[in-house]
């Protein structure tokens, strides 16, 4: 269902459903910047509080406001990067006109 966040998903899954985890002194999984998740950040975040959002229906009442923090964060930060990203192509796009 999701396209970016699916690794995400399927640890808060593997966590929902008390699967028990263990500390390994050693590298499991290694990952580079520049990916998916970075190049398309504010469908990442939008897609991290929709996530969210589903869980937070079942939560314990104890983590209900940190998930939902979570929630407002990711979307005010996915908004953030929506307008920087604009503002940066309109900035660009200002600059060639100049050149031209």
């Amino acid at each position: 269902k999701y396209e970016i966040v699916a690794d995400y998903d399927l640890l808060l899954r593997l966590y929902v459903n008390e699967v028990h985890f263990v500390y390994l002194d050693y590298v499991l999984a290694n990952f580079r910047t520049g990916g998916i998740s970075e190049k398309r950040g504010a469908q990442r975040l939008l897609e991290k509080a929709e996530l969210l959002q589903c869980y937070l229906m079942n939560a314990p009442y104890f983590q209900k406001e940190m998930i939902e923090r979570e929630i407002n964060y990711s979307k005010n930060c996915a908004y953030f990067y929506k307008a920087l990203n604009s503002n940066i192509y309109d900035f660009v796009q200002r600059i060639i006109r100049k050149k031209s």
